[in-house]
């Protein structure tokens, strides 16, 4: 790679493309010019010959050569548009790298754009990403604040995994920047990438489903698992809505929740006019060793499963992904704890939008402060997951008079 981006950068250097641009116009004489002179001295001779037999064959050989020239004008323009098109590649060009960057930085750039106008939704047409600012409080603030709540709902990020050995998808070491051996995750994970390259897709994805399949919950699901129990003891009303897909939530216990990006232990038929399409199995057998090319297949109409998640160029819905399960259940919420997310997509945003107008409070658990979240004012508790939710439900089960740890699944 780094001889690639050493040749891009040498390329893309202007003295570097004039001096190509020169050796290409001295290396490469336009065509016909031989031709031409030829037929300028066959003229010459056919002007000066009497003799009827000597034109008749001086005109012949004229013919030949204008249509060899006629040939090579075609030839000529031909290189022509090959070298103008070359010469645009060479302007354009870039190594891998740096196309990547340039993505990213777009896609960073239209999610600014997304967040902008969501606020100004709310507001007006002059609220910027910076002019919110939020209330840091300690995580005991939050303690008497689910306590005379009636109704909690709780959204999950990738940050509640990172405790069981998943990595975020937008940190340094996460899925986000590393995706599969060939692919970044947002060209693998999506609806294009699974029509036209099924087996790679399917390659990409047996490798996540191993690393999740044998991640075991930790901590923070169990502390939500406690919340949930609390809230049920307690008669309040709650709810988890989980963008992660790697199935802990419920391996830990907890029952009331919406898995809005889906579960990878399933797999469902891609094949929409399939009886079974909606219909989730168990997610197939990793193939052995050397058998990239597997595809598992609808046992119903033999068409390619895929994995039952959300892919990056899909819409949400309710069938699938409990959608209005979930904006209903925010909107009835006096409390939205926000755990282990960086707002990167557009649901948890409008999740935000909707708790804002009901009147919730919204607690935003995160080390890395969300500082540029415009949507709304955050009350921002800097904690991870599992520190932040061990301390809250210890806080919660003492103050209730419930003696003992919480009982913890594996």
């Amino acid at each position: 790679m780094l001889k690639q981006r050493n040749i891009a950068n040498e390329e893309n250097h202007p003295k570097k493309k004039t001096a190509m641009a020169t050796c290409a116009a001295k290396h490469v004489p336009h065509l016909g010019e031989k031709e031409g002179k030829q037929l300028t001295r066959l003229e010459k001779l056919k002007e000066n010959s009497g003799d009827a037999a000597t034109q008749a064959t001086l005109d012949e050989a004229m013919a030949q050569i204008q249509a060899t020239r006629a040939s090579l004008a075609k030839t000529q323009k031909t290189i022509d548009n090959a070298r103008e098109q070359s010469a645009k590649i060479l302007e354009q060009s870039a190594s891998i790298e740096e196309r990547w960057a340039e993505f990213q930085r777009a896609f960073d750039e239209m999610n600014k754009k997304m967040v902008e106008n969501i606020a100004a939704s709310l507001g007006g047409t002059h609220i910027s990403r910076t002019g919110i600012k939020h209330e840091r409080i300690p995580a005991k603030d939050c303690v008497s604040m689910i306590k005379n709540a009636k109704s909690i709902v709780v959204m999950t990020g990738a940050g509640i995994s990172v405790d069981s050995g998943i990595p975020t998808y937008r940190g340094s070491d996460g899925y986000w920047t590393k995706g599969s051996n060939n692919y970044r995750a947002q060209e693998v994970a999506t609806r294009r990438f699974f029509r036209e390259k099924p087996e790679e897709q399917w390659e990409y994805m047996f490798e996540r489903y191993q690393n999740m399949s044998t991640a075991k919950p930790n901590p923070g699901h169990h502390s939500l698992v406690a919340l949930e129990q609390y809230c049920k003891q307690n008669k309040k009303s709650f709810c988890l809505i989980s963008q992660n897909i790697d199935n802990l939530h419920r391996r830990s216990g907890s029952q009331n929740i919406c898995e809005i990006h889906g579960n990878m232990s399933f797999a469902r038929c891609s094949n929409s006019d399939c009886h079974e399409w909606e219909k989730c199995v168990k997610f197939p057998t990793p193939p052995k060793k050397g058998n990239d090319k597997y595809v598992p297949k609808c046992k119903a109409c033999s068409a390619n499963l895929r994995p039952n998640v959300l892919f990056f160029d899909e819409s949400y819905s309710e069938k699938l992904y409990k959608l209005k399960s979930a904006i209903a259940a925010v909107e009835k919420a006096d409390v939205f704890l926000v755990i282990g997310t960086t707002y990167q997509t557009n649901l948890p945003l409008r999740l935000l939008n909707i708790a804002n107008t009901s009147g919730a409070k919204i607690i935003d658990i995160n080390p890395n402060l969300n500082d540029d979240v415009a949507v709304c004012k955050l009350k921002q508790v800097k904690e991870t997951s599992t520190e932040f939710l061990e301390k809250t439900m210890d806080a919660l089960l003492k103050k209730s008079g419930v003696n003992g740890r919480r009982r913890r699944k594996k």
